[in-house]
């Protein structure tokens, strides 16, 4: 009987010692390392989360300061186009054009960084304030193609440079002409009855213009007159014939001058003859 107690209490130790071993086993090998790996995983996902949280934030301090930025830049450009309108009002075109080519590069800018912007600003802010650069930046681009357009008006063509860009074809008898006319006035100041003589070139000139004049209307816009080739061709022969008239006249004044010589060169010649 006492060897049986004996031999059962024997077994119960060994099977206390087997479950023992069996649990540190698994406390080792299964719960050890998946406590490690669960720990890990919670400490990564704080981790995480952490990181995301400061990027999130850090993102609304950027875009923050982004947007402050670019309502400075707004009330900056708002505070310029102003200047703008003024100067427009008065007139003052060449200060328009140097603070419009320094303020159109600026609302361009704010277009930008509206886009940019665009998922941290109200909806309709955006859409206002965006409309409101884009019809600032037309107007201003508008005004500049109107400044051009008046320049542009405002230059009258030369008749010369107007023989040069509508009719190039005269352009060497236009020259011949008035070169011919300047030489003419000089001979002119020199003669004895100049003021006959400035008369009759000066009505002749007056002539030569109204032709010329004429030639230039039709040339500008030829479906507004009638016969216009026809009357072309006719004043550009004209035009011709007047240059081939100033050389005669010319040379009939140079021919004035030349009474002298005649004289002394008819006296040489007698007295070679008579030597």
């Amino acid at each position: 009987m006492a060897r049986r107690s004996k031999s059962k209490s024997s077994s119960e130790a060994l099977m206390t010692i087997i479950v023992v071993l069996i649990a540190v086993y698994v406390l080792v090998h299964v719960l050890l390392p998946l406590a490690v790996v669960v720990g890990i995983g919670y400490g990564s996902y704080r981790l995480i989360r952490y990181m995301r949280q400061k990027k999130r934030q850090e993102q609304l301090t950027s875009s923050t300061a982004a947007i402050e930025r670019l309502q400075e830049d707004i009330r900056q450009a708002d505070y310029q186009l102003k200047k703008l309108d003024t100067l427009w009002e008065n007139e003052d075109f060449d200060a328009y054009r140097q603070l419009a080519d320094k303020i159109l590069p600026s609302i361009q800018h704010i277009e930008s960084e509206l886009d940019q912007l665009k998922e941290h600003i109200n909806a309709t802010t955006y859409q206002r304030v965006k409309a409101h650069a884009r019809a600032s930046y037309d107007e201003v681009k508008e005004r500049l193609t109107s400044l051009v357009t008046k320049e542009e008006d405002k230059h009258e063509l030369t008749i010369e440079e107007s023989v040069a860009t509508y009719a190039p074809e005269l352009k060497t008898t236009y020259d011949n002409i008035m070169r011919d006319h300047e030489t003419i006035l000089e001979k002119i100041k020199k003669a004895d009855n100049k003021e006959e003589l400035l008369a009759l070139h000066q009505a002749s000139m007056n002539r030569f213009e109204d032709v010329l004049t004429g030639y230039l209307k039709i040339k500008q816009s030829p479906k507004d007159y009638y016969k216009a080739d026809e009357r072309l061709e006719t004043a550009r022969l004209a035009l011709v014939q007047f240059d081939e008239d100033l050389d005669e006249t010319l040379r009939q004044l140079n021919e004035s001058d030349m009474k002298d010589f005649d004289i002394s060169l008819r006296l040489m010649k007698d007295k070679l003859e008579k030597d």
